[in-house]
């Protein structure tokens, strides 16, 4: 028997206190996860990149606060349940979008195809389930305002903001030419997002620069415990506003803001961002039915 568990996360973010039969669940993976008779095979997945130091109760404080179950939960054993991680599109990985909007793999040899894609992917990003969503408000002439732009952190959570911010503001920084190509007159154009190739020269922030910017902040009194950054980093990949695409030495190697509007629009007004952002929307259910024509339904990994 094949016994596959998703959204584990989602569990322990439950309270045991309300319902005390919850952490049963997580006892009986554990036995599950002991069994040496060979006739089940256990699968547990989950949306957070918290997974592996929640099976194995490696959790602070701030964790516990988020994922309450973890009081009092079993250790389900990394090694029972080793990880594998199964990576999301970076917000440059153009032929992921292409397919998820049905598109046909030779779309870059079509001018027009491959601007449609550089459009929809600097506008929504990497998320596959945004750009599901776009894909059937394409079809349906039905994409609006609310599928462009980047996610937002509360800005109660003060440590937790700055570094998403000044992470944002590193990412501009590195990538000044590339955007000031992409913004004449420090506005994003359709022109530019269609024709500039920012899906190679985009450079992405490694963690040694984001170390550096949480030690500047440590200086600055700015942080609570210089130890939690893998945290903070992990809680905002979890969020959708940042993502990376794999690890290494224990930390992420590359981290990549959601969508490249999410940089641009950082460095426009607020009323000229409400302009760019109609204008992308009436190209792109204008252009809906060519660009969403064949949209195929299939599960695409991240």
């Amino acid at each position: 028997m094949l016994l596959l568990i998703d959204e584990l996360d989602e569990l322990y973010r439950q309270d045991a206190k309300e319902d005390r039969k919850l952490q049963d669940y997580l006892r009986d993976l554990c036995y599950f996860g002991n069994s040496q008779h060979g006739r089940v095979a256990t699968i547990v997945c989950g949306s957070s990149t918290t997974m592996e130091c929640l099976i194995t109760c490696n959790v602070d404080d701030d964790m516990r606060r988020e994922f309450p179950m973890m009081v009092g939960a079993p250790n389900l054993n990394g090694t029972k349940f080793a990880t594998v991680r199964v990576w999301s599109s970076t917000p440059v990985d153009l032929d992921t979008v292409a397919e998820v909007l049905g598109m046909s793999r030779d779309y870059r040899t079509d001018l027009k195809a491959l601007g449609h894609v550089r459009t929809v992917a600097f506008a929504a990003g990497c998320s596959t389930r945004n750009l599901q969503r776009c894909a059937k408000s394409l079809k349906q002439d039905d994409f609006n305002d609310s599928q462009v732009g980047s996610n937002t952190v509360d800005s109660t959570k003060k440590e937790l903001s700055t570094l998403y911010f000044r992470m944002r503001e590193a990412i501009a920084k590195k990538n000044k030419a590339l955007l000031d190509e992409l913004m004449p007159k420090g506005i994003v154009t359709l022109e530019k997002v269609q024709s500039v190739n920012w899906e190679t020269r985009f450079k992405p922030l490694t963690f040694d620069e984001v170390a550096s910017i949480w030690a500047t902040m440590e200086l600055k009194g700015l942080v609570q415990d210089k130890h939690r950054l893998l945290t903070r980093v992990l809680h905002l990949t979890d969020r959708g506003c940042i993502w990376f695409a794999e690890i290494k030495d224990c930390a992420p190697a590359t981290i990549y803001p959601r969508s490249l509007w999410g940089i641009a629009s950082y460095r426009m007004t607020k009323d000229v961002r409400a302009g760019v952002v109609e204008t992308f929307v009436h190209y792109l259910n204008s252009a809906g039915p060519r660009i969403a024509g064949a949209v195929v339904s299939r599960v695409v990994s991240g």
